[in-house]
Parts: structure tokens; C-alpha cells; sequence
């Protein structure tokens, strides 16, 4: 009965046991990945966690972005580098979604080049074994060697995000 309810944010009451008038409450909300259901005989926790999963649209967001950091440690004494550490951005990925799943998982390096050498040159696609369907920006298909979305990713070297909504500030 609450089968299809537990997949979205949701949240109910049934009752467990009708003559000693036994309520339970429930709510069902993502963590992350993670779908979580609570279980709890305290109605204003179940609405406290069902409010807490609302969706509201921020009021401010600030996003900041460097494809690339460095930092060097060097010895002034010697005029010698001691450590060099650096932080990139991850370069061009391509991820893949079979039609009958619901989530991208990356392809591997050897895919990747493929991809992106046709996605640069379509006549290219034969070369490389490949069948793509790039027509759509927002609707990357790949036909053969396997069925499914693509997704062309790049993620950033470092960066920042705030954002601010109503709620938030309240608090």
C-alpha cells in the first residue's frame, strides 16, 4: 500500500493496532544518496523531519571555482624546493546511463578518448567502433557498442558553494 510512497519525499500515519489505538508515523527522505525511512510514535518529529526535506528555492548562492591550485614549500637557505603539491581539475569525463537504470556511472579511460575524439569529429565514430546519436546537447546517446545516456563532465579542482534561503536564516 505505501510501496510508491516510499521512493519520493513523503511522509503518514497508520495505525498499528486499533483496539489499544496504537499510532505509527512515518516520513521517507533522501540523505545524500540514501534513501531513508523513519519510523517514530511522536507525530512532531515525523513532521519536523518531512519539513526538514521541503524544497525551497535559495534566496542567495555563491559559487567560486579554480580549474587548478599549486603550492610550493621551499627553502629560502638553499633556494631549493622542498614540496610541491597541486590540486586540477579532472579533465573531460564521460559518463554512461543504460536506458534501464536510473544512475551515470564513469566509463573508462580507453572509452573516454573514444568518445571525445567523436564527439569532436562524428566521422570519426566508425573508427572507433562506436555508434552516437550527438544531435541533442542535452540528450547524449550511445547506440553501440552498448545502449544508453551520456553525460560529457568535467569537475572542478577546487570550489565553494553557499547557499542562503529563508529557512536557513531563521535558524
Amino acid at each position: 500500500k505505501y510501496c510508491h510512497e516510499l521512493i519520493r519525499e513523503s511522509h503518514r500515519e497508520f495505525v498499528l493496532s486499533k483496539q489499544d489505538n496504537v499510532v505509527i508515523y512515518w516520513a521517507s527522505f533522501l540523505d545524500g544518496l540514501q534513501r531513508v525511512v523513519m519510523f517514530t510514535d511522536d507525530k512532531a518529529e515525523m513532521l519536523k523531519a518531512a519539513e526538514k526535506e521541503q524544497i525551497e528555492q535559495a534566496e542567495f548562492e555563491l559559487t567560486a571555482s579554480l580549474p587548478s591550485v599549486g603550492l610550493s614549500l621551499i627553502d629560502d637557505r638553499r633556494s631549493m624546493t622542498i614540496a610541491y603539491v597541486s590540486i586540477s581539475s579532472s579533465g573531460l569525463t564521460w559518463e554512461f546511463k543504460p536506458f534501464s537504470k536510473k544512475r551515470f556511472r564513469a566509463e573508462s579511460y580507453e572509452m573516454c578518448q573514444k568518445l571525445e575524439t567523436v564527439y569532436g569529429d562524428p566521422s570519426k565514430a566508425k573508427d572507433c567502433g562506436l555508434v552516437v546519436d550527438f544531435s541533442n546537447p542535452t540528450d547524449l546517446k550511445l547506440i553501440q557498442p552498448k545502449m544508453g545516456s551520456l553525460k560529457r563532465t568535467q569537475h572542478k579542482g577546487i570550489w565553494f558553494q553557499c547557499s542562503l534561503s529563508t529557512r536557513s536564516e531563521e535558524r
